[in-house]
């Protein structure tokens, strides 16, 4: 069985059977997710909704309980000082207080998980639970981002634009912060995440130009928002 190769070996290959049968149930979960208020209308009252946040904040500490307690992952790799914690913390916020500023956040935030669903940092794992969870929560954030869009109706706004930015930068400082402190590379900011970036010298070069990419990103992401010269969401015009 897949579970048992993985506990026998702690190995998990990437793009391998397994990744691809946990990846595989992650999206159907968030798929479920997002169109399960189809079927149940009710799940979109507010109780139900904060509710939703709450249980996704558990399973984000059961992540790191579960990688510290059961995976024997050091707790300082645990710690959601990441861009992908963060944006699931926020998206979590947003379902539990309804306000627009930390959907914004989840929304310019969550692109990493789609990196990290393809190519996971979970090269070694002893549980399955880990991966599992691993992989559903990073799906949830694209999952959370859709389903406000979709069924909450809700918006990217220029001011959230703006807070997402000034967000991450102070998400960066925090990084270079505890990095220094705890040998941590929280937004793999303080070393190379991939052997092929150190061709990119010297190292603050790389740090410039990576908060630059992700600025740059964020940007991008804004433009189907932006407001028509009529007024109107660009997205919503054809």
């Amino acid at each position: 069985m897949l579970g048992a190769e993985l506990a026998d070996t702690g190995l998990f290959v990437r793009f391998g059977a397994l990744h691809f049968a946990i990846a595989s149930v992650a999206v159907l979960l968030s798929a479920l997710f997002v169109l399960l208020p189809f079927a149940l209308p009710r799940l979109l009252a507010h109780k139900n909704l904060a509710r939703a946040g709450v249980a996704i904040l558990f399973l984000r500490l059961g992540l790191m309980l579960c990688g510290t307690l059961l995976d024997g992952r050091s707790w300082r790799n645990e710690l959601p000082f990441h861009l992908c914690p963060a944006a699931l913390i926020s998206g979590s916020l947003y379902f539990i207080t309804r306000r627009p500023i930390f959907f914004n956040l989840l929304y310019f935030w969550h692109f990493g998980s789609f990196v990290v669903v393809l190519y996971p940092d979970l090269t070694r794992a002893h549980t399955i639970l880990y991966a599992y969870l691993f992989m559903l929560t990073h799906c949830l954030e694209p999952a959370m981002v859709v389903f406000s869009l979709l069924h909450l109706r809700e918006r990217i706004s220029k001011r959230g634009l703006q807070c997402a930015v000034l967000g991450f930068l102070l998400l960066a400082a925090n990084a270079l912060f505890w990095n220094r402190r705890l040998g941590a590379n929280y937004l793999f900011i303080s070393k190379y995440p991939l052997e092929i970036l150190r061709v990119i010298r010297p190292f603050f070069v790389y740090q410039l130009l990576f908060v630059s990419a992700l600025c740059l990103l964020m940007l991008v992401l804004y433009l189907p928002f932006r407001p028509s010269q009529h007024g109107r969401n660009q997205l919503f015009v054809i």
